[in-house]
């Protein structure tokens, strides 16, 4: 299971557009290469769920959660 694509795939449907998305297809590529995403201010986003979805973003590998991790995950307690 590719824990980073559920997680870019959940945070496009709580925020409403991509992951990475800028003006320009350079500026895409650089927020990409550096994981440089931002939560939107005027949506209200569960902390919990920003929480999850962030842990699933990293980009080390190692740091990336299991799936009895999510699945355990306060977010899904609600």
């Amino acid at each position: 299971m590719d824990i980073w694509s559920m997680g870019a795939i959940c945070f496009t449907c709580l925020v409403g557009k991509q992951l990475y998305e800028a003006n320009d297809i350079k500026l895409t590529y650089q927020r990409i290469l550096a994981n440089d995403y931002s939560w939107q201010t005027h949506i209200l986003i569960p902390e919990d769920a920003r929480d999850l979805i962030s842990s699933m973003l990293k980009t080390d590998q190692a740091g990336l959660p299991t799936l009895d991790k999510i699945e355990s995950h306060p977010f899904f307690d609600e």
